[in-house]
């Protein structure tokens, strides 16, 4: 398999990006533990309402503020259209002013979530290919590739995003 595509992502496409990142859904659960917690805690003597405020509040920053903000961030820095190269062996994404490239075996999992596949690489990070880059055809042959290489196992219980 080898893929090749050339594509520029919008502010809207990469606020939808950051939305679906396996640390922003991390965050996002974390937040919601906080305002569940809260509101239990409403029903006892001992309330503590600033926990839902706090978990609210979180989850609006998360969702809203803070991709708009790194969207416009990140569009200012990276003019300039972006190439994705696709081997059997490494994955390279080139920008105007970078170039990376990644071996397979350095990732753990691919997910497809909100019209992107996520390369996992640990918890914190994650590798983007973008649906849209690719017509029906290769997006078909690279989900068949990322099944073969990257076997969906069952997630424990508890990863909610798993």
């Amino acid at each position: 398999m080898e893929l090749t595509a050339t594509f520029q992502l919008t502010g809207r496409e990469y606020r939808g990006l950051m939305r679906h990142s396996p640390l922003i859904r991390l965050y996002a659960t974390v937040s919601l533990l906080f305002a569940l917690t809260g509101a239990l805690t409403l029903f006892f003597d001992d309330s503590n309402e600033w926990l839902v405020y706090f978990g609210l509040g979180m989850l609006i920053c998360l969702e809203t503020i803070i991709p708009y903000i790194s969207a416009r961030k990140v569009a200012a820095r990276l003019p300039g259209p972006w190439t994705l190269r696709l081997t059997e062996e490494t994955y390279t994404l080139r920008t105007p002013v970078s170039r990376f490239v990644v071996a397979w075996s350095a990732c753990d999992s691919a997910r497809e979530r909100g019209g992107f596949w996520f390369l996992e690489t640990s918890l914190i990070t994650a590798e983007v290919i973008p649906k849209r880059a690719f017509d029906e055809h290769q997006q078909a042959a690279l989900a068949a590739f990322l099944a073969r290489r990257f076997p969906q196992a069952r997630g424990p219980w508890y990863r909610l995003f798993a």
